[in-house]
């Protein structure tokens, strides 16, 4: 039973190393925002938004609904109740933010405003 491997031991010696360094010096690669490379709060990234026009969107954080992405497109044909979006995108992120966890707020009401936001309100309340 001693020439058995113990489950502890590295069997792939080139990560040796890995196990010897902590995980907080690694620097793969350096955050650079104003090109765009940041994985939260970037430069570039857009500002919450959404405009309607006679019962339909016409853009999406700052996007017109002709230049929509197939997830733009998505979030806006079966995700949006349109009679919400435009009273939950009002509403700042940080209220609601608020609403999802304050237990005196029923979660009903808290999941519709929070579910019928557009992309980019999302990303900002959920940070």
């Amino acid at each position: 039973m001693t020439d058995a491997p113990s489950f502890n031991s590295n069997l792939w010696k080139r990560f040796s190393d890995w196990d010897e360094r902590p995980l907080r010096l690694d620097q793969f690669a350096i955050e650079d925002p104003d090109r765009g490379f940041s994985a939260f709060s970037g430069t570039k990234d857009p500002q919450p938004s959404i405009t309607l026009e006679n019962g339909a969107i016409t853009s999406m954080d700052g996007v017109s609904v002709e230049n929509f992405d197939m997830i733009d497109e998505f979030i806006a044909c079966h995700h949006l109740d349109l009679e919400v979006a435009e009273e939950a995108m009002a509403m700042s992120s940080s209220e609601l933010a608020r609403m999802l966890v304050d237990m005196n707020v029923p979660r009903v009401n808290a999941r519709v405003k929070s579910y019928h936001c557009g992309g980019a309100k999302g990303y900002h309340f959920a940070r």
